[in-house]
């Protein structure tokens, strides 16, 4: 069995304007599934993709 690692957890509030701006973001990103990975990709400035699919073009 290996060792647990630490896990930190915070939280912090938006408001509305915040929020809106902050669900665009994870939109754009098509990361509305994993917002905790997308806000530590964003706080430590970690490069991530977005990869968009055309249905049509299946």
């Amino acid at each position: 069995m290996e060792p647990k690692t630490p896990s930190y957890k915070y939280s912090f509030r938006l408001n509305e304007e915040q929020n809106i701006r902050f669900n665009r973001m994870l939109s754009d990103a098509g990361q509305e599934h994993n917002r905790s990975r997308f806000i530590v990709k964003r706080v430590f400035a970690e490069r991530f993709e977005v990869l968009k699919r055309d249905p049509t073009n299946e």
